[in-house]
């Protein structure tokens, strides 16, 4: 990439971190598990849609919290980072890696499974920092479907932290895989920031190489769009987390995930194919939606929200949109066509005008943008409830803001686009990511084999890469420059690296 990651600042006197435990199913929490993730606090805060409920849990819910603010005993203290790395890894205890997500300027979420029940420690420290580590002891017990999650509070900003969950007595202590994540920059300062994304990863094409490529990136963050974990025709609870262990246990996502942190949407085969999405069982959607949960570091909220927005100091802001869980399908054609319910639209608006940020970066899992009339199945994207789409667009063009920039998933090809051919709508483009492993799409093999049927797939005064290969995705957004450099890099048949397009962009021009 053309700019490096500025050097890190000298260690600062140890900041204890805040760590707080949440075991178990997850099974409806109409709660938040904390702040964490979200804008729990003033500097550098989003603006969010409500108050976020901190009630208790429900009296039936395994969820036993611990926070730590203080080490333990130097007597009783656990090794430090170096003897961390030296313990054996356990893949039985372990065998779906580590997670973090929701990452914001001073907290983030941590995730492993634990295959058996029992007492389990979180180490956490920031890199190049081994003499401070913070220290939490976890109990899964046996009741519990050994999902664990921690919400990590008090962290220093713009810093790179390592983790590990160990087990086991001192003597016999082994450990998970070693995780990283990067906390955002503090609001008011600016730097370039550096992502990855993707979308659509199928069973039917692992392994997934391109997250792979990705990991070996040292990104600040990495953005999923949906379709992570094809988990079509499960029905129940039990056969929703045997997909998502299949998914999680994938090489390319044990890569990725450690690497660094995550913001997730989802889309339809998270549950089932978008076709039959809206008529499926309640119970089978509820299934769907509590593994999803499980399986991520991302926060539930009341209603099952998770749609939010996360400052990158003052260079982005991005927001993770939910694009397919609230639409009303029926009100499609109608003045108050819904894709995304009332009250995301009002937090999303509001978020967008209040945004301090150079650069406003839109996790849109269907695209936006317009696209020629051979793109059928209008109903499963935003421009099938074009009333709520041209509110959106308008009311960006109407307050002047700048700098939107969208990524997308779902289509099964990667692209660079602007939203429509002329007009103010042509000033934003949409980033199509991936895809990561998807089976073909129609329209793609048809550009491929035909090329005068390109340019009626394709306009050339609005596309300006489209391919169907599989490929990392990633975007270096400059505060200073004003500019966007988006590049996708696919494999050869020999599984070199290969350039397919890398390009900067920039808003309006």
């Amino acid at each position: 990439m053309s700019a490096e990651r500025p050097p890190p600042p000298a260690p600062l006197p140890h900041r204890r971190a805040v760590l707080r435990a949440t075991v178990g199913a997850l099974a409806a929490l109409p709660f938040a598990l904390s702040a964490c993730g979200t804008e729990s606090s003033d500097e550098g805060a989003a603006p969010d849609a409500e108050p976020l409920d901190q009630g208790a849990p429900p009296p039936d819910a395994a969820v036993p919290d611990a926070a730590v603010p203080d080490a333990a005993e130097p007597d009783a203290a656990p090794p430090g980072p170096v003897g961390i790395e030296a313990l054996p890894v356990d893949e039985t205890r372990f065998p779906l890696g580590v997670q973090a997500g929701s990452a914001t300027f001073e907290a983030a979420l941590l995730w492993t499974f634990a295959a058996e029940p029992g007492a389990y420690t979180l180490h956490l420290w920031r890199d190049g920092a081994p003499e401070a580590v913070d220290t939490l002891e976890v109990e899964v017990p046996p009741e519990t479907a050994g999902y664990t999650r921690v919400d990590a509070m008090a962290l220093e900003p713009d810093t790179v932290y390592r983790y590990a969950f160990t087990s086991g007595a001192t003597e016999a202590r082994v450990r998970s895989a070693l995780g990283r994540f990067v906390t955002a920059p503090a609001a008011g300062t600016r730097r370039v920031v550096r992502l990855g994304a993707t979308t659509c990863t199928s069973f039917s094409r692992a392994p997934y190489r391109t997250l792979e490529l990705m990991a070996a990136e040292s990104l600040d963050f990495f953005c999923h769009l949906g379709d992570m974990s094809y988990n079509d025709g499960s029905e129940t609870l039990e056969e929703f987390r045997a997909r998502w262990v299949r998914t999680l246990s994938e090489g390319g996502y044990r890569a990725i995930l450690s690497s660094t942190g995550t913001y997730i949407t989802w889309d339809d085969h998270e549950i089932v194919d978008g076709s039959r999405l809206y008529d499926a069982p309640v119970e089978q959607i509820e299934a769907g939606r509590q593994a999803f949960f499980e399986a991520l570091p991302v926060p539930r909220r009341e209603g099952d929200r998770f749609w939010a927005s996360y400052r990158w100091g003052d260079t982005v802001e991005v927001f993770v949109l939910d694009c397919r869980s609230e639409r009303v399908p029926e009100s499609r054609l109608t003045p108050e066509a819904q894709y995304i319910s009332p009250a995301q639209f009002e937090w999303f608006t509001g978020a967008l005008k209040a945004s301090p940020c150079r650069f406003k970066l839109v996790m849109n899992s269907v695209p936006i943008l317009a696209l020629p009339p051979l793109w059928i199945l209008e109903d499963d994207r935003w421009a099938g409830y074009p009333a709520q789409r041209r509110a959106l667009l308008d009311f960006i063009d109407r307050e002047g803001i700048e700098d939107v920039f969208f990524i997308a998933g779902d289509f099964h090809v990667g692209a660079v686009a602007r939203l429509d051919r002329s007009g103010a709508d042509a000033r934003m483009y949409e980033v199509l990511v991936g895809p990561g492993a998807s089976n073909g799409n129609p329209l793609q093999l048809i550009a491929d084999n035909d090329p005068s049927q390109r340019e009626q797939i394709y306009p050339s005064d609005q596309f300006e890469y489209a391919s169907g290969r599989h490929a990392a995705t990633t975007l270096e957004l400059d505060p200073d420059a004003g500019t966007v450099r988006v590049r996708f890099v696919g494999l050869t048949p020999d599984g070199a690296p290969e350039v397919l397009y890398d390009a900067v962009l920039r808003w309006g021009a």
